[in-house]
């Protein structure tokens, strides 16, 4: 997910990766390294939306 993030869609279509299913949004992600530098820093923020998100996660639909 971190590498993902961090390099965008793009680069790890590039590197050999395929994208598993299109949402409604067409366009690749952007890469966020600049903003996300390192891993923990992305465990916190998840960890933040977790925090003030009282829903129980629900399954995802396949």
């Amino acid at each position: 997910m971190f590498r993902l993030i961090a390099m965008g869609s793009k680069a790890l279509e590039e590197q050999g990766f395929t994208r598993i299913q299109w949402g409604t949004v067409k366009a690749p992600m952007p890469e966020m390294g600049h903003v996300i530098k390192t891993s923990d820093h992305l465990w916190k923020i998840v960890s933040f939306i977790r925090s003030i998100n009282l829903r129980e996660p629900t399954r995802r639909r396949r």
